[in-house]
């Protein structure tokens, strides 16, 4: 057996990820989920992205694509309850827009990596890269057509169902949506085998080339692994977008009323996103690390207590008015105001960190025309808005407590409903300073 060389792992990580795209999809299910094989493609791609720009621009779209396919793969587990013009809207939405991020991600991902083979050791094989591209494209189309158009029979059959009624002659529109999936899946089946069969070929075609391989692995490394300056903007733009993608946690994101995020994991996501920070973040990353995994608990215990609470009393018009109501009550909103004030602890530790990011990335190369008074400006614009992110994140916080304490003594939890209106805007407000800052922080680092 041939043993893989060094510096090709990347190749074979990009294809095991066209294993999970190449199977078919069935309404918004999806076998073999698609993030998992679009983050290996991500894996693969990583080095080679920084070598060429062809390559970057398809990392980015593979990046946006696995954020889709994130979507869809949660949408998965709740479809199956949901109604047909739901399943058939989610399928439309997950699929076209895979289509619009992948098209282009696998165009240049084949085109690039011939173009890179062909910029360091003179050789290359267009025609065969060109037609892996072009298929992809055609692959793709017909992958999300064949997932979607099994859902659209019952608007062809709709009006044909009323013959059943009057004994005529009438179609069954289930058999027609099962029949319809099968040749749907069979025709994506096989052109999807015929995909990957010619995706693996290319990367096989790159692995194959010691060549190809040792330039590839010598270029990063004498000029990307050096590169302190790009390591540092990296680990500031994964912090910021990690701690943007927290804030909707808060939330308790739902579909079709069933919670899939729950407002603990916004203290997990956090916690990500200061080990995506770790190089610019040398400072509270103990004690953040230590509020997110309290915060966690006790929102994890308020859920369970807000639950319990909730079957005995949340159909009640005053619940306060029936025996056992202190025993609910009292734990779910001591844990939740509990779990609040945790909130603002870690906002403030996370406030400090990030002013501390700023001082050291802002101008950090000690640019003359960044060390004076424009210098102080910028950073101090900067660590504004932070300070807006955490002021936001404090009156959530005590938006969120008072809700949940005022909430049954509201008719029919109105209190409760505009409490979680008002938490939603603070939400929204929260995410758009976050998403601001971070990019004003970026924009500024490496300057």
């Amino acid at each position: 057996m041939t043993k893989p060389r060094k510096g090709s792992a990347g190749l074979w990580l990009i294809s095991a990820g066209m294993i999970f795209l190449s199977n078919p999809c069935i309404n918004i299910t999806d076998v073999l989920p698609d993030v998992i094989g679009i983050l290996l493609i991500l894996a693969g791609i990583r080095k080679y992205a920084d070598l060429l720009p062809g390559l970057y621009d398809a990392k980015r779209n593979f990046e946006k694509a696995a954020w889709v396919s994130l979507a869809g793969f949660f949408a998965m587990f709740f479809a199956p309850s949901a109604d047909d013009f739901t399943k058939l809207s989610l399928a439309m939405a997950v699929w076209l827009l895979e289509c619009i991020f992948l098209i282009p991600a696998m165009k240049n991902l084949f085109c690039g990596t011939d173009d890179l083979r062909i910029r360091l050791t003179d050789r290359g094989d267009e025609a065969t890269f060109s037609g892996a591209a072009a298929f992809s494209s055609v692959f793709l189309v017909v992958r999300s057509v064949a997932a979607v158009l099994p859902l659209c029979m019952p608007l062809f059959f709709e009006k044909k169902e009323e013959d059943i009624v009057t004994g005529g002659s009438a179609t069954d529109v289930e058999s027609v949506i099962r029949v319809m999936t099968v040749i749907c899946a069979a025709v994506s089946l096989v052109i999807g085998i015929a995909w990957l069969v010619s995706s693996i070929k290319c990367m096989k075609i790159l692995g194959s080339d010691a060549e190809f391989v040792a330039a590839a692995e010598e270029k990063y490394n004498s000029e990307i692994r050096t590169d302190v300056s790009l390591r540092r903007k990296r680990c500031v733009r994964r912090f910021w977008t990690a701690s943007a993608a927290a804030v909707p946690f808060l939330l308790g994101v739902s579909f079709g009323g069933k919670p899939f995020a729950y407002e603990f994991m916004f203290g997990a996501v956090t916690a990500l996103a200061v080990l995506f920070g770790n190089d610019v973040l040398t400072s509270h990353r103990k004690r953040i690390y230590a509020l997110c995994g309290v915060f966690c608990a006790l929102s994890a215990t308020a859920a369970v207590f807000g639950y319990l609470y909730a079957e005995k009393f949340g159909a009640m018009i005053y619940p306060y008015e029936a025996d056992g109501f202190l025993s609910a009550f009292l734990p779910y909103a001591l844990a939740e105001t509990a779990a609040m004030a945790t909130l603002v602890m870690t906002g403030a530790a996370v406030r400090r960190a990030c002013c501390d990011m700023i001082e050291k990335c802002v101008g950090w190369r000690g640019d003359d025309s960044l060390s004076g008074a424009r210098d102080a400006e910028i950073k101090k614009k900067l660590k504004g808005r932070v300070t807006g992110v955490f002021v936001i994140e404090c009156i959530y916080a005590a938006v969120t407590a008072v809700a949940t304490a005022a909430s049954p003594f509201g008719e029919i939890n109105t209190l409760f409903s505009m409490g979680w209106v008002l938490r939603l805007l603070l939400c929204a407000v929260m995410l758009v300073l976050c998403i601001r800052t971070g990019d004003g922080v970026i924009s500024e680092t490496e300057k």
